[in-house]
């Protein structure tokens, strides 16, 4: 590594492309070139150059100073253990954003890398670039580097600088180096005078954001300490699923974060008609309500209902048209899950859903006056289990509804004791009046059968 310096120059642009520019027509004769170079530095050993750059640093109106570094496959008097044995190395200098000079350097050779901070100062001709340091320690998430005035802390994760102080040093006094004491995972820093005890705090505090931002969110939520950065964890995660087309996952994340808002996450899967994700996250929404919150409670578990009652219906639709179709028992083994989760659900949730706001004898005179039958699928399943007898009379009387349409609310109801099974009744009379099919006559008996075995 080597530094020099140029002669006055009021040119602008890097110091080679001037030299490169004031040499180019240099012909014969070696009297330009010598003009303007300047022999500092000879290799004892002739060996090829593997890396070079150069740095202008130290502007003024006459002068102006340059450091160049230069990397060569010798490593002299080096025995590693190491592994690797590479037939090249390689020179490679950082520079942050904005900023005209290097700041840091790194080399890659067959034992390691080797990395340094790039010192600029009022170096003269020979003198050190890269600040090595004098010693170093290892933490879980850190190294610890020592210099001759100052300790510093280093990302092991994403080599951001963390930490930096400067040391309570006496006139003369010799930094010497680090010391770990394993057993009370305590850090000792050591000069040729005093002790300094490293204490270290937290150092994971920030670890679960470098993982989030590698889209590690296992490792992330391992390291996140408070609720906030959960929250953010899991809203992230939630994204990423989406992206992915995973939304049963992507529910999962953001039922379990508040960062998000609700109806910005509703939207998202009605948008992407994601229906079965949406339930998930309205289900899983619901269970970290709190027992006071009643209005929130009332108005999602009456939205599940529906969302509930809705698939089984398109559920129905489907095994309906696709009855000659051997994918018809699949559709059916669904569509009984999904009502064995409805009756769970309802058990669970029965008190907060609204029974004493509603008028079921109003509401379903005003079912019954009014010429619409989908009034009547969507609130089945509601009105059978407060006027069972009222509701499958009404349904009665409709000769035009779709018996395979209420088969949901006919699965919801239970008789009292003592009183007669209306839905028996009331497919008895599809079967007498000739309206049955396949269907209605299979479901008659399984649902018959049931009841028998209930009994």
């Amino acid at each position: 590594m080597l530094t020099t310096a140029s002669t006055a120059d009021g040119d602008e642009g890097d110091f080679l492309d001037r030299f490169a520019r004031r040499t180019a027509n240099t012909v014969g004769g070696s009297g330009d070139v010598e003009k303007y170079l300047h022999h500092v530095f000879r290799l004892s050993e002739r060996q090829p150059v593997t890396g070079l750059a150069s740095e202008m640093f130290s502007h003024s109106a006459q002068h102006s100073r340059a450091v160049v570094i230069a990397t060569t496959n010798a490593i002299p008097n080096l025995k590693s253990e190491l592994p690797g044995d590479l037939p090249y190395s390689e020179l490679h200098l950082w520079t942050p954003r904005g900023k005209r000079n290097a700041k840091a350097l790194a080399w890659l050779t067959g034992p390691g890398v080797y990395h340094g901070l790039i010192s600029y100062g009022d170096q003269q001709v020979d003198e050190m670039v890269a600040e090595i340091p004098l010693s170093a320690a290892l933490t879980e998430f850190h190294f610890v580097l020592l210099y001759r005035d100052r300790i510093m802390a280093i990302s092991s994760l994403d080599d951001h600088v963390v930490f930096q102080e400067s040391l309570p040093l006496q006139p003369n006094e010799r930094v010497i180096g680090t010391s770990v004491d394993t057993t009370r995972g305590s850090y000792w820093l050591y000069t040729d005078s005093s002790i300094f005890e490293l204490v270290i705090t937290e150092e994971d505090r920030h670890v679960w954001q470098i993982y989030l931002e590698r889209n590690n969110h296992e490792q992330a939520l391992k390291y996140a300490k408070s609720s906030i950065q959960r929250e953010q964890v899991l809203s992230s995660q939630g994204d990423l699923f989406f992206r992915d087309g995973k939304f049963i996952q992507a529910a999962q994340c953001y039922a379990q974060t508040f960062s998000r808002t609700f109806e910005e996450i509703v939207l998202q899967f009605l948008d992407c008609n994601e229906r079965d994700a949406l339930r998930y996250f309205l289900v899983m929404r619901l269970e970290r309500l709190r027992r006071s919150d009643l209005t929130q409670r009332m108005m999602l578990a009456t939205w599940l209902v529906e969302i509930y009652l809705g698939k089984i219906n398109d559920l129905e639709d489907v095994a309906a048209a696709e009855e000659a179709s051997q994918n018809v028992d699949n559709y059916r083994i669904e569509m009984d899950l999904l009502q064995d989760e409805l009756k769970q659900f309802l058990a669970t949730y029965q008190d907060n859903l609204d029974r004493r706001t509603e008028n079921w004898e109003k509401a379903l005179s005003a079912i019954v006056s009014q010429t619409s039958h989908d009034l009547y699928y969507r609130f089945a399943t509601t009105l059978i289990r407060h006027l069972p007898r009222q509701t499958i009379d009404s349904w009665t009387k409709q000769e035009r509804l779709s018996p395979r349409k209420l088969i949901p609310a006919m699965v919801l109801y239970k008789p009292s004791e003592n009183e007669p099974n209306h839905v028996i009744q009331y497919l008895q009379s599809i079967v007498r009046n000739g309206r049955q099919t396949l269907l209605y006559t299979t479901f008659f008996y399984r649902y018959w059968q049931n009841m028998m075995i209930q009994v």
